[in-house]
């Protein structure tokens, strides 16, 4: 806007985007440990940028549904802009518990609670969420982040010739103060 006016001069896009490789695995009969290398892009206007990031986590499962973790994220996380601005991510560390109520053989809610701390802000967010599942192929999932909410859902196609692989296609509508809904789509292959 070149005047103060309700009418721009024009609109543009933001585009983002995310490929990640994780890995997990169990370290003992209770606690696992992960890590994911990301691959970022984002497009705004007709500025192009990319870059790389690293997250890395820790799980305590105790057998009887109950799951604690902590999580680093965004470490060296940055992006490189075409301009020659470089934008550095900050460094984000989660601490989260987690509870599964199966019954009935093919159904299982999941109640979680996270807190998560970046490094460049002396406030922190916390998050809650549900999630019903039916033979751990649907799901449906509920959540809020400081008073915004998120709504979603996922399937998951299980061993498409591949042993134990899985295909998972999940979607998610989430709250946004500035845009007012934003809509995620993820696709992830598990094996």
């Amino acid at each position: 806007r070149q005047v103060d006016s309700l009418n721009p001069n024009y609109l543009f896009s933001d585009v983002e985007g995310c490929y990640a490789l994780a890995w997990g695995a169990p370290l003992d009969a209770h606690w696992s440990a992960g890590a994911n290398l990301k691959w970022l892009y984002q497009q705004l206007d007709q500025t192009r940028a990319q870059g790389a990031g690293l997250d890395a986590g820790l799980l305590w499962q105790s057998g009887d549904g109950w799951r604690l973790g902590f999580s680093t994220q965004d470490v060296f996380t940055r992006l490189d802009w075409q301009t020659g601005y470089r934008e550095y991510f900050p460094v984000r560390f989660n601490l989260g518990a987690a509870y599964t109520y199966a019954f009935e053989g093919s159904h299982a809610w999941v109640a979680s609670l996270d807190m998560e701390k970046d490094l460049s802000s002396r406030l922190g967010q916390m998050r809650g969420g549900l999630e019903y599942g039916w033979r751990e192929l649907l799901f449906v999932r509920g959540g809020n982040k400081n008073g915004f909410w998120s709504l979603g859902g996922g399937v998951r196609l299980p061993s498409f010739g591949w042993g134990r692989a899985s295909l998972n296609l999940d979607y998610a509508a989430v709250q946004d103060a500035i845009d007012g809904w934003d809509h995620w789509m993820t696709l992830g292959l598990r094996f």
